[in-house]
């Protein structure tokens, strides 16, 4: 493998005009010398567009267009994952308002490179409330787990910010045998996809965490209960 794989990391965004910006600019400021950030807006009404379009024609690194119409988060997710992971050998996903620290990509290539069985790469997270900040470090799923065993933990979900896996670096290939996902058949149909992408990620490959925190997600004030477990 190359001493730098090439990396793409997408933005899915929708109506982020207040504060893509500073997302942006924590894309660009990664340290890692071969990545690339797409940028696809679902059909936004404000003009989160237009920004993201102004900060690709400064920045060569960074693609923008937008869906022709709005497609829901998981489908517009779901096409970057496997157009992305098409055109490289490590791939992630940063939702419109997360903010990942400079060294992001570089910690997490670093342990992919030296544990070729691992298929995914998990940040450590530092998660900002509206009165609090709290670290974590989701390892429960990681290292040496048989597929079932680590297919358990995942499927409980009865561990803090068990989300982690979806946030970080995921080997391209495993990616191309994950996806496609099918939407619910009943009730909400993107209702924990997310879940689900861990799981299948999980079949493909060991989890391995990172002992540094990579990057931050800001939570809207109850969005979700303190102990970090989804309603």
């Amino acid at each position: 493998m190359d001493r730098y794989p090439k990396v793409i990391g997408f933005v899915p965004t929708y109506n982020a005009s207040h504060f893509i910006e500073n997302t942006l600019n924590a894309l660009a400021a990664q340290e890692y010398p071969n990545f690339e950030i797409w940028i696809c807006d679902d059909a936004s009404s404000d003009d989160t567009l237009e920004i993201c379009q102004k900060y690709a024609e400064k920045d060569r690194r960074f693609k923008a267009w937008r869906n022709d119409k709005n497609l829901g988060w998981f489908k517009t997710s779901q096409n970057l994952w496997i157009a992305a992971a098409i055109e490289s050998d490590f791939c992630f996903t940063n939702p419109h308002d997360d903010l990942p620290y400079p060294t992001y990509i570089s910690e997490l290539v670093s342990l992919l490179i030296s544990k070729p069985n691992a298929c995914l790469a998990i940040p450590g997270m530092e998660n900002e409330y509206h009165d609090q900040t709290i670290s974590s470090f989701y390892t429960h799923a990681s290292g040496d787990l048989n597929v079932i065993d680590r297919t358990m933990v995942i499927i409980h979900r009865n561990i803090h910010y068990w989300w982690a896996p979806f946030h970080g670096l995921h080997r391209s290939e495993n990616v191309l045998k994950a996806y496609p996902i099918s939407t619910l058949s009943f009730g909400e149909k993107e209702f924990s996809l997310d879940l689900v992408a861990i799981m299948k990620m999980g079949f493909y490959g060991q989890f391995v965490t990172s002992d540094k925190i990579l990057f931050k997600k800001v939570y809207k004030k109850n969005q979700f209960p303190r102990d970090g477990v989804m309603d």
